[in-house]
């Protein structure tokens, strides 16, 4: 037993995630994405059961998490000691050829899938981004100001018929590519419907869903801006700070204030977790919406941030006033009160992480 694959080991452990879980945590319930139980400490301890960040886990109590189910079952049965967690786990799975699986035990291959359909084509042939088009035009309607931003949004285009299931109809909508952060491969297509008003100007579509994506998004985000050094995504050096938010709109607010970070929404609350950013990514300004009470995305988004930390990155995290739902709702009431951006230029709004992960507003 002493000589399976390390690698095989962590995959079956991920395979079994729930029942590992389940033994590790045995008070514990699915919350969202995650397994909640309380660990041997008494607190609360969260454990993601899918997605890319599955078998990651947080101990909200102490404010310490890990990426490996390995070092889950370290701390929470193991004392702490490596070895001995290396064995439990080994005893857990119960196989001592890990990693020696006879060619007759293995699974056929599986025949090729088709490709699923990730809205590429449909982005390509969209008409590219503008400030002078009806996608520019929407976004200043929201109180994004072209002037603080250097280029182009090339991530988002402008489709003059695309098709709405809802109202079974083409209609105009802004497109994003949503990519892998890691690959840059294009994942999938995000679509804002869009209207002209009679003052000649865009906004939103009407629509009970005035938004939709085609394809898997999972792990993806939509990146906006390039920051202070307006290098490439594929080629951006060490020390990048990103605002993150989960929507378009909600993250070209507050990266207006922030001329120096890139920006990027991960589009969906879920989705959090399961993104990957780039190591170059040193410092994190999560953009937090006012969710009210909604215990597995705020326990999803302090898993996150416990992560981040483990791996060595600053998080900030802002969010709006309690009578306002997110960052563009707070923006656009300052612009029709006052006129300009001073209290979010100056830092309103911004929290820190406290111990737990979670975030307190300022």
């Amino acid at each position: 037993m002493n000589n399976a694959d390390p690698a095989e080991v962590k995959r079956r452990l991920a395979l079994s995630v729930a029942t590992l879980a389940e033994r590790l945590l045995p008070d514990g319930h699915i919350e969202g994405m995650e397994w909640r139980g309380h660990g041997p400490d008494g607190a609360a301890w969260g454990v993601v059961l899918r997605g890319r960040k599955i078998g990651y886990w947080q101990n909200f109590g102490a404010g310490v998490g890990g990426t490996s189910l390995l070092s889950l079952i370290r701390d929470v049965v193991c004392n702490g000691d490596h070895k001995v967690a290396w064995t439990w786990a080994l005893e857990f799975l119960g196989d001592s050829s890990i990693g020696h699986i006879p060619p007759e035990r293995r699974a056929p291959a599986a025949p090729p899938a088709k490709p699923a359909d990730t809205g590429k084509g449909m982005w390509l042939a969209a008409s590219p981004f503008a400030w002078s088009g009806p996608v520019g035009q929407y976004l200043q309607g929201r109180g994004i100001d072209p002037m603080r931003f250097t280029r182009e949004l090339g991530s988002l285009r402008f489709h003059q018929s695309c098709w709405c299931a809802e109202i079974q109809a083409h209609g105009p909508a802004m497109l994003a590519a949503i990519l892998n952060p890691i690959t840059r491969e294009h994942m999938a297509t995000h679509r804002t419907w869009i209207t002209p008003t009679p003052d000649n100007r865009w906004a939103k579509a009407g629509l009970i869903a005035p938004k939709k994506v085609v394809g898997s998004f999972a792990g993806g985000f939509i990146p906006l801006t390039r920051g202070a050094s307006d290098r490439p995504w594929k080629t951006m050096r060490p020390g990048e700070t990103l605002v993150l938010a989960e929507g378009i709109e909600n993250a070209l607010t507050v990266a207006q204030f922030y001329p120096g970070a890139r920006s990027a929404a991960y589009v969906a609350a879920g989705n959090l977790l399961n993104v990957d950013l780039p190591e170059q990514i040193e410092h994190i300004i999560l953009v937090r919406d006012r969710d009210g009470f909604n215990p597995p995305i705020n326990d999803a988004r302090g898993l996150a941030i416990g992560c981040w930390r483990e791996e060595g990155r600053e998080v900030s995290v802002w969010e709006p006033p309690l009578d306002y739902h997110d960052a563009n709702d707070y923006w656009r009431a300052i612009q029709r009160e006052v006129g300009d951006g001073e209290r979010i230029a100056d830092g309103q709004g911004v929290g820190h992480v406290e111990a737990d992960g979670h975030a307190r507003g300022a």
